[in-house]
């Protein structure tokens, strides 16, 4: 679907015409893999090498396959555009979602009109506001969990622990539904749709593999224990708050073209598919890079000992950056180091010419917008995890980008900023934690950037 529009196309032609070249190919790599090993140790690290050596355009090898690639600044100033917008689409690369789960229309596979009446449906059930007026129930389902995966002398799983901590947060702020007994199957099923549908690392046949279909089956079966549960609310009179699958179901109802029955299932299972890795792998990150400095850890135990020592109701104004400033620059900073989409992939909507590059309709790309990040023209000593660093600098255009950019920016960005500091407030308030003795911080690539599984705390004892 074209997402054109006439007042763009003549502010492209009316632009000098610029001479063409061909994109410079990544050195290195290895026979029939190119740079894959490259992109699998660390994507955002092998943007940014690309981009310092051969420019904002590039030419990567993945398997075999090659690929035209933008990066840096121009790349997100690019993307986050009006020429932008009308030159990119994400049909060919997240149209798989669709087939997954049998659907007509998915959020992250439409672009143009269609894509706007979506995100303007759902965008109150991603925002913060759906936790106003919950944020004791979510402390609550916080501290259960805690006292349950998270036992003094322990040495927790932190992928394992935030998953399961997320998929019940998701599932209680979005649906009043918390998913217990459907953990496992909710991690299985999303690790392999994303690897198989979306950024198509394994082949085809892995989604006939039975222990993913019994898990994927299981996983899509939420839908329709909330679509029954929507039915017995609506015959109530709907007692208590509204929910994501009381705004499917409503507007299904009135627009069934915008909302097929087809789709009820990957919007009622969307937060988790949204959010799980989102929230789960930057936290376990945040939870390493403030472990390590335990000045750091102090300070933030200083903060969150100030808001929960009151045994107050808390609300969102507890959670700004003038209440718990240290905590939530440490969020900004995780979010800049480890970020959970360090690059995106499109496809041309048309033909177009980036930086003397030509590109044509329908040719999938990647674009390396986090790049900025790495780079000491806007974080000076970038690599360093400072809380002290002046957010002025997360505020230059296309320098802080974590939450991708343009059309398909992240909808739920304030939701999953709320959960997070949420999170991360009341674990340093509740424990007293430390990492293991000599420990070397490692990440793994796939399905999305995050700590490997490996990645373990010991919980010394309980603060409060």
């Amino acid at each position: 679907m074209s997402v054109d529009t006439a007042e763009v196309n003549e502010a492209i032609e009316s632009e000098p015409a610029q001479p063409l070249r061909a994109a410079p190919q990544i050195e290195g790599g290895l026979p029939l893999l190119g740079n894959s090993l490259q992109m699998a140790r660390d994507s955002g690290q092998f943007f940014y090498d690309a981009y310092r050596k051969y420019g904002s355009v590039f030419q990567t090898n993945i398997a075999g396959k090659k690929y035209l690639a933008i990066a840096g600044p121009e790349g997100a100033k690019f993307m986050g555009s009006a020429e932008g917008k009308a030159c990119l689409r994400s049909q060919e690369v997240w149209g798989g979602i669709k087939k997954e789960y049998g659907a007509k229309y998915s959020l992250v596979a439409e672009d143009g009109d269609l894509h706007k009446k979506l995100r303007k449906a759902f965008q109150p059930s991603f925002a913060k506001g759906v936790v106003r007026g919950q944020y004791q129930a979510m402390l609550d389902l916080t501290d259960r969990e805690l006292e349950k995966t998270w036992p003094v002398g322990s040495d927790v799983s932190v992928v394992s622990a935030f998953q399961r901590m997320a998929t019940h947060q998701l599932g209680d702020l979005c649906n009043d539904f918390v998913p217990e007994g459907y953990e496992d199957d909710i991690r299985v099923a999303i690790r392999n749709m994303i690897m198989v549908r979306a950024i198509k690392v394994w082949p085809e046949f892995m989604s006939q593999m039975p222990g993913y279909k019994r898990s994927r089956e299981r996983f899509h079966s939420i839908a329709n224990v909330l679509i029954d549960r929507y039915h017995e609310r609506k015959a109530s009179g709907f007692e208590g708050r509204r929910t994501l699958i009381d705004d499917a179901m409503e507007i299904h109802l009135e627009n069934p073209d915008l909302i097929p029955e087809s789709d009820l299932v990957v919007i009622a299972t969307s937060p988790y598919v949204a959010g799980l890795d989102t929230v789960a792998n930057t936290i376990g990150c945040m939870l390493y890079e403030i472990l390590a400095q335990p000045d750091v850890v102090k300070r933030i135990q200083e903060e969150v000992d100030a808001v929960f020592d009151r045994d107050e109701l808390i609300t969102e104004d507890e959670l700004t950056p003038k209440v718990m400033p240290v905590l939530h620059r440490a969020m900004f900073e995780t979010l800049r180091l480890h970020p959970i989409a360090p690059l995106s992939m499109r496809a041309a909507n048309k033909d177009f010419v980036f930086d003397g590059v030509e590109f044509k309709e329908g040719e999938i790309m990647y674009i390396g917008y986090t790049v900025c990040h790495y780079m000491e023209e806007f974080f000076p000593e970038p690599m360093k995890f400072d809380v002290d660093r002046p957010v002025e600098q997360y505020k230059i255009p296309g320098a802080f980008t974590p939450y991708s950019r343009g059309a398909h920016t992240c909808l739920g960005k304030t939701l999953a900023e709320v959960q997070m500091m949420l999170t991360m407030a009341r674990l340093f308030y509740k424990l007293d934690m430390s990492l293991p003795e000599g420990y070397v911080f490692k990440k793994q690539t796939f399905p999305t950037p995050g700590p490997n599984k490996h990645f373990k705390v010991k919980v010394n004892g309980r603060r409060h």
